[in-house]
Protein backbone atom coordinates (compact mmCIF):
# COMPACT_ATOMS: atom_id res chain seq x y z
CA UNK A 1 0.00 0.00 0.00
CA UNK A 2 1.54 3.32 -0.98
CA UNK A 3 0.73 6.21 0.92
CA UNK A 4 1.25 9.96 -0.59
CA UNK A 5 0.74 12.99 1.58
CA UNK A 6 1.93 16.34 2.04
CA UNK A 7 -0.70 18.80 1.46
CA UNK A 8 -0.31 22.47 2.45
CA UNK A 9 -2.57 22.50 5.70
CA UNK A 10 -1.70 19.38 7.41
CA UNK A 11 1.54 20.91 7.38
CA UNK A 12 3.41 23.43 10.40
CA UNK A 13 6.93 24.69 10.35
CA UNK A 14 9.33 24.54 13.34
CA UNK A 15 13.03 25.76 13.68
CA UNK A 16 15.23 24.59 16.39
CA UNK A 17 19.00 26.03 17.53
CA UNK A 18 21.95 23.79 17.65
CA UNK A 19 24.59 23.76 20.03
CA UNK A 20 26.56 25.31 17.40
CA UNK A 21 23.90 28.06 16.50
CA UNK A 22 23.69 28.76 19.87
CA UNK A 23 27.75 29.91 19.77
CA UNK A 24 26.83 31.18 16.63
CA UNK A 25 24.17 33.87 18.15
CA UNK A 26 26.21 34.40 21.36
CA UNK A 27 29.18 35.85 19.35
CA UNK A 28 27.34 37.56 16.65
CA UNK A 29 25.45 39.13 20.02
CA UNK A 30 28.76 40.03 21.99
CA UNK A 31 30.26 41.42 18.54
CA UNK A 32 27.53 43.97 18.39
CA UNK A 33 27.79 45.15 21.70
CA UNK A 34 31.65 45.81 21.46
CA UNK A 35 30.65 47.86 18.05
CA UNK A 36 28.44 49.87 19.90
CA UNK A 37 30.54 50.11 22.94
CA UNK A 38 33.68 50.70 21.42
CA UNK A 39 32.54 52.80 18.31
CA UNK A 40 35.05 50.30 15.64
CA UNK A 41 33.49 50.28 11.92
CA UNK A 42 36.06 47.05 11.49
CA UNK A 43 33.82 45.48 14.27
CA UNK A 44 30.48 46.32 12.99
CA UNK A 45 31.51 45.06 9.19
CA UNK A 46 32.42 41.59 11.26
CA UNK A 47 28.99 41.38 13.38
CA UNK A 48 26.85 42.80 9.94
CA UNK A 49 28.53 40.06 8.20
CA UNK A 50 27.69 37.37 11.08
CA UNK A 51 24.10 38.51 10.26
CA UNK A 52 24.25 38.83 6.61
CA UNK A 53 24.90 35.12 6.85
CA UNK A 54 23.00 34.18 9.54
CA UNK A 55 20.06 35.67 7.28
CA UNK A 56 21.13 33.73 3.97
CA UNK A 57 21.64 30.49 5.79
CA UNK A 58 18.04 31.23 6.21
CA UNK A 59 16.71 31.21 2.73
CA UNK A 60 19.32 28.88 1.59
CA UNK A 61 17.57 26.21 4.34
CA UNK A 62 13.92 27.30 3.31
CA UNK A 63 14.69 26.45 -0.34
CA UNK A 64 16.07 23.13 0.88
CA UNK A 65 13.22 21.95 2.68
CA UNK A 66 10.81 23.10 -0.49
CA UNK A 67 8.76 21.33 -3.04
CA UNK A 68 9.52 17.54 -0.89
CA UNK A 69 6.99 15.21 -1.02
CA UNK A 70 7.22 11.59 0.80
CA UNK A 71 5.67 8.42 -0.05
CA UNK A 72 5.68 5.85 2.64
CA UNK A 73 4.88 1.70 1.72
CA UNK A 74 4.92 -0.48 4.46
CA UNK A 75 5.49 -4.34 3.42
CA UNK A 76 2.49 -6.40 2.41
CA UNK A 77 2.46 -8.34 5.98
CA UNK A 78 3.56 -6.99 8.98
CA UNK A 79 3.72 -9.18 12.29
CA UNK A 80 3.53 -7.36 15.86
CA UNK A 81 7.23 -8.11 17.54
CA UNK A 82 8.85 -8.64 14.13
CA UNK A 83 10.98 -5.73 12.40
CA UNK A 84 8.75 -4.32 9.73
CA UNK A 85 10.39 -2.77 6.44
CA UNK A 86 9.22 0.36 5.58
CA UNK A 87 10.10 2.02 2.15
CA UNK A 88 10.64 5.70 2.11
CA UNK A 89 10.55 7.73 -0.67
CA UNK A 90 11.62 11.56 -0.24
CA UNK A 91 10.42 13.42 -4.00
CA UNK A 92 12.18 16.64 -4.59
CA UNK A 93 9.84 18.61 -6.63
CA UNK A 94 12.18 21.15 -7.28
CA UNK A 95 13.48 22.37 -11.33
CA UNK A 96 16.81 23.92 -10.32
CA UNK A 97 18.25 22.96 -6.72
CA UNK A 98 18.66 19.63 -5.04
CA UNK A 99 18.37 18.92 -1.26
CA UNK A 100 20.30 18.03 0.83
CA UNK A 101 20.73 16.05 4.49
CA UNK A 102 16.99 15.43 4.70
CA UNK A 103 15.72 13.26 7.73
CA UNK A 104 12.73 11.72 8.10
CA UNK A 105 11.51 11.31 11.21
CA UNK A 106 8.66 8.39 12.10
CA UNK A 107 8.23 8.64 16.03
CA UNK A 108 11.49 8.16 17.66
CA UNK A 109 13.68 7.09 14.44
CA UNK A 110 14.90 9.12 11.52
CA UNK A 111 16.70 7.98 8.31
CA UNK A 112 18.64 10.14 6.18
CA UNK A 113 19.08 11.10 2.78
CA UNK A 114 22.33 13.24 2.02
CA UNK A 115 20.76 14.20 -1.64
CA UNK A 116 18.14 14.27 -3.41
CA UNK A 117 18.98 15.50 -7.32
CA UNK A 118 16.42 17.70 -8.47
CA UNK A 119 13.26 16.36 -10.52
CA UNK A 120 14.13 13.20 -8.71
CA UNK A 121 13.39 11.22 -5.89
CA UNK A 122 15.46 8.80 -3.34
CA UNK A 123 14.39 5.48 -1.68
CA UNK A 124 15.56 4.42 2.05
CA UNK A 125 14.23 1.53 4.23
CA UNK A 126 13.77 1.74 7.62
CA UNK A 127 12.93 -0.99 10.24
CA UNK A 128 10.19 -0.10 12.98
CA UNK A 129 8.59 -3.07 15.59
CA UNK A 130 4.93 -2.80 16.45
CA UNK A 131 4.03 -4.25 19.63
CA UNK A 132 0.44 -4.51 19.36
CA UNK A 133 -1.83 -6.70 16.47
CA UNK A 134 -4.45 -4.59 14.73
CA UNK A 135 -4.46 -0.86 13.77
CA UNK A 136 -1.02 0.78 14.60
CA UNK A 137 -0.73 4.65 13.57
CA UNK A 138 3.04 6.48 13.22
CA UNK A 139 2.60 9.83 14.31
CA UNK A 140 5.02 12.43 14.64
CA UNK A 141 5.98 12.12 11.31
CA UNK A 142 8.68 15.56 10.10
CA UNK A 143 11.24 16.10 7.62
CA UNK A 144 14.19 18.16 9.04
CA UNK A 145 17.34 19.12 7.77
CA UNK A 146 20.41 21.16 9.41
CA UNK A 147 21.46 22.36 6.21
CA UNK A 148 23.46 24.21 5.05
CA UNK A 149 25.57 25.38 8.45
CA UNK A 150 23.79 23.07 10.72
CA UNK A 151 23.32 26.33 12.98
CA UNK A 152 19.56 25.65 12.98
CA UNK A 153 17.64 22.15 12.35
CA UNK A 154 14.34 23.52 10.33
CA UNK A 155 11.65 20.85 10.21
CA UNK A 156 8.48 20.48 8.55
CA UNK A 157 5.85 18.16 10.49
CA UNK A 158 2.81 16.75 8.89
CA UNK A 159 0.13 16.57 10.44
CA UNK A 160 -1.18 13.25 9.48
CA UNK A 161 -1.14 9.59 10.79
CA UNK A 162 -0.93 6.78 9.25
CA UNK A 163 -2.68 3.65 9.59
CA UNK A 164 -0.79 0.49 9.42
CA UNK A 165 -2.29 -2.85 9.94
CA UNK A 166 -0.05 -5.32 11.98
CA UNK A 167 -1.07 -9.29 12.45
CA UNK A 168 -1.10 -10.98 15.34
CA UNK A 169 2.84 -12.06 16.46
CA UNK A 170 3.16 -16.01 15.00
CA UNK A 171 3.46 -18.45 18.26
CA UNK A 172 4.36 -21.73 17.50
CA UNK A 173 1.62 -24.19 18.22
CA UNK A 174 1.52 -27.92 18.48
CA UNK A 175 -1.56 -28.97 16.56
CA UNK A 176 -0.71 -32.77 18.27
CA UNK A 177 -0.95 -31.81 21.46
CA UNK A 178 -3.30 -28.81 21.43
CA UNK A 179 -0.53 -26.87 23.24
CA UNK A 180 2.37 -24.17 22.87
CA UNK A 181 5.69 -25.84 22.10
CA UNK A 182 6.87 -24.77 25.45
CA UNK A 183 4.37 -26.48 28.00
CA UNK A 184 5.48 -29.51 29.41
CA UNK A 185 1.98 -30.26 31.15
CA UNK A 186 1.22 -33.93 30.24
CA UNK A 187 -1.83 -33.46 31.44
CA UNK A 188 -2.47 -30.86 28.57
CA UNK A 189 -1.31 -33.45 26.31
CA UNK A 190 -5.10 -33.96 24.37
CA UNK A 191 -6.17 -34.85 20.76
CA UNK A 192 -6.45 -31.28 19.04
CA UNK A 193 -9.59 -30.60 17.26
CA UNK A 194 -8.42 -26.90 16.62
CA UNK A 195 -7.66 -27.39 12.96
CA UNK A 196 -10.42 -29.94 11.31
CA UNK A 197 -9.41 -31.27 7.69
CA UNK A 198 -9.91 -34.29 6.26
CA UNK A 199 -6.26 -35.58 6.82
CA UNK A 200 -6.91 -39.86 7.27
CA UNK A 201 -8.61 -40.92 4.03
CA UNK A 202 -7.84 -44.24 3.11
CA UNK A 203 -6.63 -45.26 -0.24
CA UNK A 204 -5.65 -48.68 0.02
CA UNK A 205 -4.10 -51.19 2.03
CA UNK A 206 -0.53 -52.82 2.31
CA UNK A 207 1.37 -55.58 4.08
CA UNK A 208 2.63 -54.62 7.17
CA UNK A 209 6.73 -53.68 7.07
CA UNK A 210 9.10 -53.82 10.35
CA UNK A 211 9.29 -50.00 11.75
CA UNK A 212 5.75 -48.81 10.86
CA UNK A 213 3.69 -46.65 13.52
CA UNK A 214 1.42 -48.86 15.13
CA UNK A 215 -1.29 -46.08 14.26
CA UNK A 216 -1.23 -46.88 10.88
CA UNK A 217 -2.12 -50.67 11.21
CA UNK A 218 -5.98 -51.98 10.59
CA UNK A 219 -6.46 -53.53 13.87
CA UNK A 220 -10.17 -53.88 12.15
CA UNK A 221 -8.65 -56.33 9.26
CA UNK A 222 -5.85 -57.84 12.23
CA UNK A 223 -9.53 -59.01 14.27
CA UNK A 224 -10.90 -60.46 11.22
CA UNK A 225 -8.03 -62.10 9.38
CA UNK A 226 -4.84 -61.99 12.22
CA UNK A 227 -2.99 -60.60 9.79
CA UNK A 228 -1.47 -57.03 9.96
CA UNK A 229 -2.32 -54.66 7.42
CA UNK A 230 -1.24 -51.42 6.77
CA UNK A 231 -3.66 -48.58 5.74
CA UNK A 232 -2.57 -46.26 2.86
CA UNK A 233 -3.72 -42.63 2.90
CA UNK A 234 -4.03 -40.01 0.26
CA UNK A 235 -1.85 -37.39 -0.67
CA UNK A 236 -2.92 -34.75 1.75
CA UNK A 237 -1.17 -31.66 0.09
CA UNK A 238 -4.39 -30.31 -0.96
CA UNK A 239 -6.61 -31.52 1.58
CA UNK A 240 -8.10 -28.00 3.01
CA UNK A 241 -7.76 -27.01 6.50
CA UNK A 242 -9.89 -25.06 8.64
CA UNK A 243 -8.59 -23.48 12.19
CA UNK A 244 -11.34 -23.04 14.75
CA UNK A 245 -10.67 -20.42 17.54
CA UNK A 246 -13.07 -21.59 19.50
CA UNK A 247 -11.01 -25.50 19.58
CA UNK A 248 -7.54 -24.06 20.28
CA UNK A 249 -6.67 -24.68 24.18
CA UNK A 250 -5.93 -21.67 25.75
CA UNK A 251 -8.03 -18.91 27.89
CA UNK A 252 -5.76 -16.08 26.23
CA UNK A 253 -7.09 -14.76 23.51
CA UNK A 254 -3.76 -13.05 22.32
CA UNK A 255 -2.17 -16.30 22.40
CA UNK A 256 -4.87 -18.04 20.56
CA UNK A 257 -4.77 -15.36 17.86
CA UNK A 258 -0.83 -16.06 17.95
CA UNK A 259 -1.54 -20.03 17.46
CA UNK A 260 -3.45 -19.40 14.66
CA UNK A 261 -1.49 -17.71 12.99
CA UNK A 262 1.36 -19.80 13.16
CA UNK A 263 -0.91 -22.22 11.52
CA UNK A 264 -2.46 -20.36 9.02
CA UNK A 265 1.54 -19.34 7.70
CA UNK A 266 2.60 -23.34 8.68
CA UNK A 267 -0.19 -24.85 6.44
CA UNK A 268 -0.15 -22.07 3.59
CA UNK A 269 3.63 -22.81 3.27
CA UNK A 270 2.58 -26.31 2.92
CA UNK A 271 0.56 -25.90 0.32
CA UNK A 272 -2.78 -26.96 1.81
CA UNK A 273 -5.98 -24.65 1.24
CA UNK A 274 -6.46 -23.05 4.76
CA UNK A 275 -9.79 -21.40 6.09
CA UNK A 276 -11.06 -20.14 9.90
CA UNK A 277 -14.11 -20.01 11.54
CA UNK A 278 -13.91 -17.37 14.02
CA UNK A 279 -17.30 -16.98 16.15
CA UNK A 280 -19.87 -16.10 13.34
CA UNK A 281 -17.50 -15.57 10.49
CA UNK A 282 -16.19 -18.73 8.36
CA UNK A 283 -13.81 -18.06 5.42
CA UNK A 284 -13.45 -21.24 3.20
CA UNK A 285 -10.29 -22.56 2.77
CA UNK A 286 -8.30 -21.67 -0.32
CA UNK A 287 -4.50 -21.43 -0.98
CA UNK A 288 -5.04 -18.07 -2.81
CA UNK A 289 -2.90 -14.84 -1.81
CA UNK A 290 -6.45 -13.01 -1.37
CA UNK A 291 -8.03 -15.27 1.44
CA UNK A 292 -4.36 -15.99 3.41
CA UNK A 293 -4.40 -11.89 3.65
CA UNK A 294 -8.38 -11.80 4.60
CA UNK A 295 -7.66 -14.01 6.95
CA UNK A 296 -4.51 -12.38 8.68
CA UNK A 297 -6.33 -9.25 9.00
CA UNK A 298 -9.74 -10.96 10.50
CA UNK A 299 -7.11 -12.63 13.08
CA UNK A 300 -5.40 -8.73 13.48
CA UNK A 301 -8.79 -6.90 13.78
CA UNK A 302 -10.37 -10.01 15.90
CA UNK A 303 -12.29 -8.71 19.10
CA UNK A 304 -10.78 -5.08 18.71
CA UNK A 305 -13.19 -2.38 19.31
Amino acid sequence: MKLKFLPKKDKSFSIKITKAGWIYIIITILLGVAGANTGNNLVYLISSAFLAFMGISGIIAKINLSKLDINLEPEKEIFAGFPAVLNISVINNKKFFPSFLINVYLDNKYITFPLVNKSDKEERTINIIFEKRGINKIKDIKICSVFPFNFFERCIKLNKEIEVLVFPKPEKYSFYTGTSKKSKNKKDIQKSSSIKSYEGEIAGFSKYYKGVPLKYISWKHYAKTGKLIIKEFMEDSDIPVIIDLDEIKTSNIEKKLSFATYLVLTNFRNKKPVGLKAGKVFIKPSLDYKTRHKILRELALYDIN
